[in-house]
């Protein structure tokens, strides 16, 4: 009978162990194998901030460890689940029958980018706070300065190449809704080189 009982212990440390190992999480930038959708997904906290093309939203996290964003826009929560330091899986909490769908790291940021953002006044996120509270105080104009959030907080989760290709599809969205597109809305986020 010990043994049985030293083997069960023994099984339940290794899943332990095994658990601990599984809720690792790099940020970067996630997608589906094969497909052509990616988001970027850094921690902050005890949260996942993703950023989109169209949107940054701060996901927390919950009891049973997953992270959950409710879209009052939609009216749906979505959720993220760390499945390991190189996958994460999204779903719909609550939602019957839904089946999580796989994002695998394609990229890990920098540990040079994520240090750039420790809070130094004039840090990417810093930059990024900017533009999404101005987002919130000229709704006119809420797109523009949200994009110029989202290419700020894809600097701080890309390479030189993804930042670029990000910013890339960014300025298409803009510049056909701006009035004036001589120049970047956001040199700090959206660098002129890039506009």
């Amino acid at each position: 009978m010990k043994i049985v009982h030293k083997a069960a212990l023994a099984l339940a440390a290794c899943c332990a162990v095994g658990t601990a190992f599984a809720h690792e999480f790099v940020n970067g930038t996630y997608g589906i194998v094969g497909g052509s959708y990616s988001i970027k997904v850094e921690k902050q906290g005890d949260s996942l901030v993703v950023v989109e093309p169209n949107k940054t939203s701060t996901y927390s996290p919950q009891a049973d460890g997953s992270y959950h964003f409710f879209n009052p826009n939609t009216n749906a929560t979505y959720g993220l689940r760390v499945v390991d330091g190189d996958t994460i899986e999204a779903f719909k909490p609550g939602v019957d029958g839904n089946v999580p769908t796989q994002l695998d790291l394609i990229s890990a940021a920098s540990a040079a980018a994520i240090a750039s953002d420790d809070g130094d006044g004039d840090g990417i996120g810093s930059i990024a706070e900017k533009y999404e509270a101005l987002a919130k105080s000229d709704p006119g104009n809420a797109h523009v300065w949200s994009a110029c959030a989202t290419a700020a907080y894809s600097r701080s989760t890309s390479n030189d190449a993804e930042f670029a290709e990000y910013v890339g599809l960014v300025t298409q969205m803009l510049k056909p809704i701006m009035t004036d597109v001589s120049g970047t809305p956001c040199a700090d986020a959206i660098p002129a080189s890039l506009w």
